[in-house]
């Protein structure tokens, strides 16, 4: 066993002392991070786990309230005294800010003030944020383009320097005009961007970022998806906490310079956002800036993401405070939907320029943005097996499928109840906004290839329109979990419109079909089946029918071809392990729910070349796919005996009315009764709510008369049959023998002596 060693900081013994004696929870969260906190050597865990434990730690500052206070209030004198314009402004999504800086721990860090010790936006990173926004977004939009560049220069200085790479060349596009050159010398801008800061003490969090195809990004091999995720951990401020921006003036005039600058500190900060990660929603603020009068460049759009089955969504910690949709998932999963529009048309190296200039890569940022933000009250919810969980949902009750080893719910969502993992429940909502910018394409042989705001937003639009239609997000999104409702896009109704925009994107863009061959999921080369229309209301034992027909499917392969279906899978054939004993299920299902409220389940597969090869892919799917689909069809009708079923039709105004339930057996309800009689005479009663109708087993005290309402007690209820049988008077439950001499050993003997006589 390798020998367990530390490295730690060199200091005097009585700081050692000092810093052990000081709480972890007072100390300065900067120093903890870089300085105070000791690396083992050797530990089994690896670096990441290290890393993420390490900067937990740091979490658990709590931070001194009062001198943030005090220094505010201190702040706040010195900028009045400066006559600077204060504007407060909210983060709208988690922030994070040199993660890239010099420390202890690889890409792990945040921007702590060097003295005080809470995250800070320093001044210079703002001045650049607003430069940049004033000058590729503001300045275009203006028709007297040297009196704008005049005033940027004014304001935020020049040096031939810092000028000479805004100028077009044949190496970057450029976006500064060529007839407006800087003026000779340098000089210092009017306007002084000072730190923002924190109204409150933030708190800190630990976040994740998780690459899914660090191969494909590294230009080593295709977009797999064979490939093992790396996370990677970060500290983050949440969303929520509440920034104090400030600007003065170097050489106070009267002109409208402050307020102007104003402007594009809440245009930039709305739109662009602050920090790292800003094109997953990081970093964007809200205010009260109105940031539409300078956003000719942009175009935005709003989406309801609303879930139709459970989602196992997790972040860093995979416990119930990040249970929740993140922007960084949803973007890779928009790129994930984006390639498989075109990797059946394009090569490998087209297929990442073309992604670079929709989604950005390490050498260009995107010009796409993905912002989630939670719509509704909805929470968290632990996933358990317990008995009470499978009766309330009707899994594993009489009317469920039998014979088989695994309930069909655990088979699909198997792992998740032995880690404990949290879920939202179906109906979860999120308000996705997606922004677009003009963008550019890359072509070395034919310079730059400009791309408008609205070409680029029907780009993420299409893949969020296959997204939410056949995919899903969360642990287990390929088996039915974490599925959204469908969604309008306007001009897309199908895959083949889907099919028609990337052709038009391709010859906007100059390129032809290129693709010789299939090296990832490709829309055209898919195989599906008709939407399966069921009868099942509860998402639950939706996904438990689903588990149930996927068990089956499986089960009807060759157990040589059931790794074709995914890996790791026991019993794997020796081809299947070309690229790794890796590799995502190539099936996915999923769930939608349709106007009457029921559910509609739909099955696409795609054909992998490394499962074992294309054409083998091809033929084991469409063979699972056949048993699949005649397993959701033999069980589409069913219902769980023990739960009521849920009578929602639309009415003459279209409107679902609210759930009705069936009555249980015992239960006394009103009925209705009918002028048809039984052929003995007796009464017959409907049941409205639920539609059915039956006999009354006995006679009817009073005078009654066809039409008129009583209550009745619920005799017997057949839900498949659409029986039921009514009593007038309740039977009385049949009573337990009382203990008595008849019951004793000697009347035992007695009632044998009786019987031999």
């Amino acid at each position: 066993m390798a020998k367990r060693r530390t490295t730690e900081i060199i200091l005097p013994k009585s700081t050692r002392q000092n810093l052990e004696d000081f709480p972890l929870t007072s100390r300065h969260p900067g120093l903890q991070l870089d300085k105070f906190g000791k690396i083992p050597e050797g530990e089994s865990s690896g670096a990441m786990e290290l890393q993420k434990r390490a900067i937990r730690e740091v979490t658990n500052v709590e931070g001194d309230r009062r001198m943030l206070k005090a220094l505010n209030d201190r702040r706040t004198a010195m900028l009045r005294g400066l006559g600077a314009r204060v504007t407060s402004m909210t983060a709208a999504g988690p922030l994070t800010l040199h993660l890239s800086r010099p420390g202890t721990w690889e890409n792990a860090g945040i921007c702590f003030h060097p003295v005080y010790g809470f995250v800070y936006l320093p001044g210079s990173g703002i001045k650049g944020i607003v430069r940049s926004f004033a000058e590729t977004v503001w300045a275009s939009a203006q028709e007297d383009k040297e009196q704008a560049w005049d005033k940027i220069d004014e304001i935020f200085g020049f040096s031939p320097r810092s000028e000479a790479h805004k100028f077009r060349s044949e190496e970057r596009p450029g976006w500064r005009p060529a007839s407006i050159r800087p003026k000779d010398g340098g000089a210092a801008g009017r306007i002084v961007f000072h730190d923002a800061w924190p109204e409150t003490w933030p708190p800190l969090e630990v976040d994740i970022a998780n690459n899914h195809h660090t191969g494909y990004y590294g230009e080593k091999n295709e977009p797999g998806d064979w490939e093992s995720p790396i996370p990677v951990s970060f500290l983050a401020v949440p969303a929520g906490v509440r920034f104090s921006f400030a600007i003065s003036d170097r050489s106070p005039r009267e002109d409208a310079a402050l307020g102007l600058v104003v402007t594009w500190l809440h245009a930039a900060l709305q739109v662009e956002g602050a920090g790292a990660k800003t094109a997953a929603g990081y970093g964007r603020f809200v205010g009260d800036g109105k940031a539409s009068a300078v956003l000719k460049d942009y175009c935005s759009q709003e989406y309801a993401l609303k879930l139709a089955s459970p989602a196992f969504l997790a972040g860093a910690s995979q416990k119930e405070a990040d249970c929740n949709l993140r922007g960084a998932t949803l973007r890779g999963l928009l790129r994930w939907w984006w390639r498989t529009m075109y990797a059946e048309k394009v090569d490998i190296i087209t297929l990442r320029k073309l992604e670079a200039a929709v989604w950005g890569d390490t050498k260009q940022g995107s010009p796409v943005r993905v912002a989630v933000r939670q719509a509704g009250a909805h929470t968290a919810k632990s996933f358990s097996q317990s008995p009470q969980f499978k009766h309330e949902h009707g899994i594993g009750s009489s009317g469920s499928r039998r014979g088989r080893t695994t309930l069909g719910l655990y088979y699909a969502s198997y792992g998740m109840a032995e880690k404990r993992r949290w879920y939202r429940e179906a109906g979860s909502a999120w308000q996705v906004t997606v922004t677009a910018r003009s963008g550019r394409l890359c072509q070395p042989d034919k310079n730059y290839i400009p791309l408008s705001a609205e070409t680029l937003l029907a780009q993420a639009a299409a893949s969020l329109w296959l997204l939410a239609r056949y995919g899903g997000a969360g642990s287990k999104s390929r088996k039915g979990f974490g599925s959204f409702l469908s969604i309008e896009v306007p001009g897309i109704s199908s895959r083949s419109d889907c099919h028609e925009r990337a052709r038009s994107f391709l010859a906007q863009c100059e390129i032809s079909h290129s693709s010789d061959r299939l090296y990832a999921p490709a829309l055209g080369a898919e195989l599906s089946v008709p939407e399966v229309k069921t009868a099942w209301v509860d998402a639950w034992y939706a996904c438990h029918q689903v588990g149930g027909a996927m068990q089956k499917a499986i089960r009807s392969l060759d157990k040589g071809d059931r790794a074709a279906i995914g890996l790791p899978r026991r019993g794997a054939r020796r081809a299947f392990k070309r690229k790794g004993d890796r590799h995502a299920s190539p099936v996915l299902w999923s769930l939608d729910r349709r106007p009457d409220d029921k559910l509609s389940v739909r099955l696409i597969a795609f054909p992998s070349p490394w499962l074992p090869n294309f054409e083998d892919s091809r033929r084991i799917l469409q063979d699972f796919l056949r048993t699949a689909e005649r397993e959701l069809n033999r069980w589409k009708d069913t219902y769980p005996r023990n739960l009521a079923r849920e009578v929602r039709e639309p009415d003459a105004a279209g409107q679902v009315a609210r759930p009705a339930a069936i009555p249980k057996q015992g239960t006394r309800v009103k009925v209705v009764l009918l002028e048809e009689k039984t052929k003995k005479g007796g009464w017959k009663a409907l049941h409205e709510p639920s539609g059915f109708r039956g006999v009354v087993q006995d006679s009817i005290t009073g005078e009654v008369a066809p039409g008129q309402e009583v209550e009745l007690h619920v005799q017997y209820v057949n839900r498949d049959r659409k029986e039921i049988a009514f009593r007038w008077k309740a039977q009385s439950k049949t009573k337990r023998p009382t203990k008595s001499s008849h019951s004793s050993p000697q009347g035992g003997r007695e009632r044998s002596r009786r019987r031999r006589r």
